[in-house]
């Protein structure tokens, strides 16, 4: 049992508008949802009896779906091509197909990286799609990765960040 003092106040909040909600008759996916901090699902799983059931409960606060099914909402949304998306990137069109198709696995950090310049993705939309790709995400107390971070929130393209980071003494994302 979860007391509101283990919880984050976002949590308890939502709990609380989510429970007041079903007393008025309102559908809970009508109400304002906060999502549950990490720290906030290793506490309730670490109490969790059964993983099948922290599964079902937090479903709505845990990373699912493919990347490939993200990339191309991402294309969409951006209205962007492949050909496009992959000239953004300084990647070639067949990597960004055969990521797109399923066929591409074991995608290395910087190639996702990469992606996220060459979709025109901002901060947030890129720590979703490298979680989706099950790499680690950009960390602003790392020197490169605030370069990096910078570049993705200002929209400068891929070439540009490449100099800042060798200018910064940090490896470049583009081999050269």
């Amino acid at each position: 049992m979860f007391t509101e003092k283990n919880l984050s106040p976002a949590v308890i909040i939502s709990e609380k508008a989510i429970a007041l909600s079903r007393a008025v008759g309102y559908n809970t996916h009508e109400v304002l949802y906060m999502a549950k901090s990490t720290d906030d699902l290793m506490k309730i799983l670490k109490s969790e009896r059964d993983v099948n059931h922290y599964i079902e409960e937090n479903s709505e606060d845990m990373i699912s779906g493919e990347l490939r099914e993200y990339l191309s909402e991402l294309l969409a949304e951006k209205g962007l091509t492949i050909a496009k998306a992959a000239r953004r990137a300084q990647m070639s069109d067949s990597y960004f197909y055969k990521i797109n198709q399923g066929v591409k696995a074991n995608i290395s950090r910087d190639k996702i990286i990469q992606m996220c310049f060459g979709l025109g993705l901002n901060i947030e939309e890129s720590r979703r799609y490298m979680r989706m790709a099950r790499v680690g995400e950009l960390y602003p107390k790392i020197v490169r990765d605030s370069v990096i971070l910078f570049c993705l929130e200002k929209h400068i393209d891929i070439i540009e960040c490449d100099k800042m980071l060798i200018e910064a003494g940090e490896k470049a994302l583009l081999r050269e």
